[in-house]
């Protein structure tokens, strides 16, 4: 597991509260935190931090060095940080930011960095509340069983979540799998059997 905590700065510059980013694969039990490599963005360098190093660099990650971090990051060198470390590492990394424009401001300037072997995911919230009367946007719930359906094959790469969404209970994964359907130029899929698939999930 590889858990990057980032203390990001907001257009004025302001500090905002620390925040953490987890690898985490579907059925997987929770893991330790204290056993977790950790990867810090931050003003000030930890305490048992590895030495300042560039963004350009990039985070190493091995079990004689458990923690990396940058110091004095400006404007979109923590996005270059993380790719550059996701590129290196082969792992998957989720980034969890304080709100919903952060991530789309981080998932930006992670896309602009990032080469095109790493792929870049996100989350996004509902941007609806428990009592709301409307449904989510038909986008944001495109975009999120897209992201659903692929994190489970998803070895490698960036994944953005608002802190609110990974604080939400997700669908199954196993319900997501059998509701997806995938189609492609060229494939081919029983007929029959998908009929009864979508009569099971109410299409008729």
């Amino acid at each position: 597991m590889t858990q990057v905590s980032e203390d990001t700065v907001s257009e004025q510059h302001q500090p905002a509260p620390q925040q953490s980013v987890q690898e985490h694969t579907a059925d997987q039990p929770p893991v330790d935190p204290s056993a977790a490599t950790v990867a810090t963005v931050t003003s000030a360098a930890p305490a048992n931090a590895s030495p300042t190093r560039s963004p350009l660099e990039g985070g190493v990650f091995d079990a004689d060095q458990p923690r990396t971090g940058w110091q004095n990051l400006h404007g979109s060198a923590a996005a270059l940080a993380l790719t550059r470390t996701a590129s290196q590492c082969g792992q998957l990394f989720v980034v969890l930011t304080a709100t919903t424009a952060d991530a789309e401001q981080l998932r930006r300037e992670l896309a602009f960095f990032a080469p095109e072997t790493l792929p870049i995911l996100t989350l996004p919230d509902w941007e609806t509340l428990p009592y709301d009367a409307f449904s989510p946007h038909p986008d944001i719930v495109s975009e999120r069983l897209a992201t659903l359906h692929q994190l489970p094959r998803q070895q490698h790469g960036i994944l953005v979540v608002p802190l609110a969404t990974a604080c939400r209970r997700l669908t199954p994964v196993a319900f997501v799998a059998s509701q997806a359907l995938s189609l492609a130029r060229g494939a081919v899929f029983d007929l029959a059997a998908e009929r009864k698939r979508l009569d099971a999930a109410g299409y008729s």
